[in-house]
């Protein structure tokens, strides 16, 4: 089971495609309990029915709002089996992002990221640039359905990276954008790992 939250970035897993998205999707405090009770309940009732798909331990993963040991031990600590981290590694090498967009990663704050269909028609958290403002002004009309909406703006996705745009590039990013870490991937997994696991002990 995956419970995604409110900060996480990118397309959201079932995330209401309306204005009013940001306000009804909860935080990582707020939702994580609720969805790790929710399992449980639904665990229990199945396997008082005999299914023996729920006769072992479910696991549930937290997404959303996770860049650091300490996000990493809060959301276990709140029930959370696993931690599904995305904003954290785009500044790694790997990732292969240009030169503008792992910049921007590095100075974004978080309240200057938003949910905005202005890319895909889908709901997905990014960094607010030009394109973004100006897709969200009063007189500008609705998205197109995703995926139509994201072939209406490839062309212009593509030349933004081609000419280093980032004021009308799609910069998918998470609430935790500054916790984000230009270190090679295999480093920045064991950091986690141990800064959580000193939490976890204490």
């Amino acid at each position: 089971m995956l419970g995604q939250r409110f900060e996480a970035g990118g397309f959201f897993l079932g995330a209401p495609q309306n204005a009013g998205a940001q306000r009804i999707l909860g935080s990582i405090a707020a939702r994580q309990p609720k969805i790790t009770a929710a399992d449980r309940e639904a665990a229990q009732r199945l396997n008082t029915q005999g299914d023996r798909a729920y006769r072992q331990r479910r696991y549930g993963a937290a997404i959303g709002g996770v860049a650091d040991g300490r996000g990493v031990a809060a959301a276990i600590v709140l029930g959370a089996s696993a931690v599904q981290i995305g904003t954290g590694f785009p500044r790694c090498p790997e990732a292969s992002l240009p030169a503008v967009y792992a910049e921007r990663l590095s100075l974004a704050q978080a309240d200057e990221t938003r949910l905005t269909r202005a890319f895909s028609g889908r709901s997905g958290r990014a960094i607010v640039n030009r394109f973004v403002k100006a897709f969200d002004g009063p007189d500008v009309p609705p998205p197109a359905p995703y995926p139509v909406q994201r072939g209406f703006t490839r062309p212009m996705r593509e030349e933004a990276i081609r000419m280093a745009d980032a004021e009308r590039m799609q910069m998918w990013a998470g609430q935790s954008v500054r916790l984000a870490r230009n270190q090679p991937a295999g480093i920045v997994t064991q950091q986690l790992w141990d800064e959580a696991s000193q939490f976890l002990s204490k």
